[in-house]
């Protein structure tokens, strides 16, 4: 098995502040992911929702995902759906604050305002206060546009024969959490001349070492395509065919090894599949 170190972008911070950085930046043009945490059971905290969006110069911003938790049941897979886009508004309040105002076009106008309170020059948290119920606490982190560290991704190009599967293996490290779209191409292979491939990929990611299913995924367009097309175009993946039977999943990763397996649902198909991680800026 092949296994690459991805470097995380970002970090999701402590929810304690911290001091010895910079001043708040007077302005928030770029990738800003937050992730909300709630309170369950005896006390245990489990993420209610990851959301990420890119906040332009223009006062616009892309909504690019939202992935939202589900039951306290295996396979703990997340439901992914695209955001709206709309107009933001940002104010530095002091060295360590600042005001962001969404504007939410599905309320008709109505804004969303987040306290970034910030901790490093990359991210901070938001007060609970401004956050909907049941959230208790979110993380946020910021990578801004004229400063993000280049692009990156690992794939692999196999043959997967009738009733077998083929695997990637990749690390999330640096001690943080990150974001990765991982994808399993197989009929959109055809629009780049490859022929005999496989009609119907199936994606699931494990942990390495737990054995527990990360994510799964038997056709992306059927569940999340808004969302997987809108961030691929940011990491510079090439589009999928239109209700084509590729898999692809965004998801959340703790740091630690993976493997992204390609199987098919039909076990008498057989050909070509690749296999592509890419890391979120």
């Amino acid at each position: 098995m092949k296994t690459i170190t991805l470097p995380i972008l970002f970090a999701l911070l402590l929810l304690t502040a911290s001091g010895g950085f910079s001043a708040v930046p007077d302005k928030i043009d770029g990738y800003v992911y937050y992730e909300g945490v709630s309170v369950v059971g005896s006390g245990a905290a489990r993420t209610f929702y990851t959301r990420a969006l890119v906040l332009k110069n223009d006062g616009t911003y892309t909504g690019l995902f939202q992935n939202t938790s589900t039951p306290l049941i295996p396979p703990f897979t997340p439901r992914t759906s695209a955001l709206v886009d709309g107009t933001y508004t940002y104010r530095k309040i002091d060295d360590q604050n600042a005001e962001l105002n969404l504007s939410l076009p599905i309320n008709g106008g109505a804004a969303a305002k987040r306290l970034l309170r910030f901790t490093s020059d990359l991210g901070g948290f938001m007060p609970a206060g401004d956050l909907p119920l049941p959230v208790s606490s979110a993380s946020f982190s910021f990578a801004p546009l004229s400063s993000r560290a280049p692009l990156a991704n690992c794939s692999n190009r196999s043959f997967v024969r009738a009733g077998g599967s083929v695997f990637t293996g990749f690390v999330a490290g640096n001690g943080g959490s990150g974001l990765a779209l991982v994808r399993a191409i197989g009929p959109t292979l055809s629009a780049f001349g490859v022929a005999g491939s496989l009609r119907h990929p199936t994606l699931t990611i494990v942990n390495a070492s737990t054995n527990v299913v990360a994510a799964t995924n038997d056709d992306w367009s059927s569940e999340s395509a808004q969302a997987i097309s809108r961030t691929g175009a940011i990491v510079g993946a090439f589009p999928l065919t239109d209700n084509s039977k590729d898999s692809a999943v965004i998801v959340s990763l703790a740091a630690g090894a993976y493997i992204a397996q390609v199987s098919s649902t039909d076990t008498s198909d057989s050909g070509e599949a690749l296999i592509e991680v890419y890391l979120l800026p």
